[in-house]
């Protein structure tokens, strides 16, 4: 996975985006904080690589346990996500244009937690 770190020369915003959410073709347009589009490329990394991180039986467990209590906030911000994206404006268009690459994220980011949580 290709992930690219964004910032937005309107707002300074920085956020970050992986392939598996623009499909790797374009990078996003607009702005997630401000909507606008005048964003530049910082930096682009090679997440697919592995990596290990050692961690304490009591790391093991307090890690586990949050990952489990944060479930349903995980859940719930990828519903107002879905929910937002279906909104439009008086135009007919979208009204929060970067709320469906938000709920891509959420996705994605859900599906990298529950592999986390197998792997504990």
């Amino acid at each position: 996975m290709i992930k690219i770190l964004m910032q937005c020369e309107s707002c300074r915003g920085v956020f970050e985006v992986s392939n598996s959410f623009f499909n790797g073709k374009d990078t996003p347009r607009f702005c997630t904080f401000c909507g606008k589009d005048k964003l530049i490329v910082l930096k682009e990394n090679d997440y697919s690589r592995q990596s290990t991180i050692e961690l304490t039986l009591d790391q093991s467990a307090t890690l586990s346990t949050f990952l489990l209590m944060t479930t349903k906030y995980r859940e719930g911000e990828l519903e107002a996500c879905r929910e937002l994206g279906k909104e439009l404006d008086e135009n007919g268009n979208i009204k929060y244009p970067n709320i469906v690459a938000n709920a891509k994220w959420w996705e994605g980011a859900i599906s990298i937690i529950e592999e986390i949580q197998e792997l504990l």
